[in-house]
């Protein structure tokens, strides 16, 4: 079971890898307090909460740049995480679908992102936030969920879902309705978490409404990633261990790296579920060997 596990975090869509980040750092956390509470420990997860949550004031946001992106998978509540965890699932489910797996990260992200600095900018922009900037924070996926939902919605448009089971409606009245709870809910409560579902919203549109006009706003993505993923291949150890073969081994091994290369190239473009069965059988066995 701990192998299956180990493979599905490894070999797993992006798609995937999302649900399951927020469900085990959601359970980390939890399981931690929990333990901390058995043996009467008095410690305060409101430190660490501080320390991955976006904050609205710029000047503790200088000392914790990081938080636009860790605040997106971080809950507290059971039923926060429950109702974004469902949301992702069914809006992510239709996204890569229709907009292909390959692109569900980077926008997951970078909704979140613009969710963050929406937040920001209304705290230090708008006199009935300004007074509570010093001391707020926002936290969780929902800006995240909702710019892939809103993305979905906005470049099919007129698809037909099934809500509670009952109710056939097109999608992009299911989006309307959501953005517009947001913005009714300003002076409601958890002003922070509604500006920021609005901040995803509005890249979510952006994003599809560029890919339609074929412009993948989110390319510089893939650029880092490609270069990250070149500082972990290990050409040059593998080089170094071959050079102790002979010639015909030393040729051998050369050209299994490069059919190994081709094939993460491959999964850089298109994602891990765009190979063949045999690519797979041919990444795990290199896997086993290195």
């Amino acid at each position: 079971m701990w192998e299956d596990f180990k493979n599905l975090i490894k070999q797993g869509s992006g798609f995937t890898k999302l649900l399951l980040a927020n469900v085990i750092i959601y359970l980390v956390i939890e399981l931690t307090q929990v333990f901390f509470f058995l043996f009467n420990a008095n410690v305060d997860f409101d430190y660490f909460i501080d320390f991955v949550a976006v904050p609205a004031d710029l000047k503790r946001l200088l000392f914790h740049p990081w938080s636009v992106v860790t605040y997106q998978f971080i809950h507290k509540q059971f039923g926060h995480i429950l109702y974004n965890m469902l949301m992702l699932y069914f809006g992510g489910r239709m996204f890569v679908e229709f907009l292909g797996e390959k692109r569900i990260v980077p926008v997951y992200i970078v909704s979140g992102v613009c969710g963050a600095v929406l937040f920001i900018l209304f705290y230090n922009v708008f006199p009935a936030f300004t007074p509570f900037a010093p001391n707020s924070v926002t936290i969780g996926a929902s800006a995240s969920v909702l710019g892939i939902f809103i993305a979905v919605a906005t470049y099919i448009p007129n698809f037909v879902v099934n809500v509670f089971f009952v109710l056939e409606v097109r999608l992009k009245f299911v989006a309307l309705f959501l953005v517009v709870i947001d913005l009714i809910s300003l002076n409601k409560g958890n002003a922070g978490g509604h500006i920021a579902h609005l901040g995803g919203a509005i890249f979510g549109i952006l994003y599809a409404t560029q890919l339609k006009k074929g412009n993948d706003i989110t390319d510089f993505w893939y650029s880092i990633k490609n270069k990250i993923q070149g500082l972990f291949k290990r050409k040059q150890k593998l080089e170094k261990v071959y050079s102790n073969y002979n010639s015909s081994t030393a040729a051998k091994a050369k050209q299994k790296q490069e059919i190994v290369d081709a094939i993460l190239d491959k999964i850089s473009r298109s994602g891990y579920d765009s190979l063949s069965k045999q690519e797979k059988e041919i990444l795990f066995k290199a896997s086993k060997e290195n």
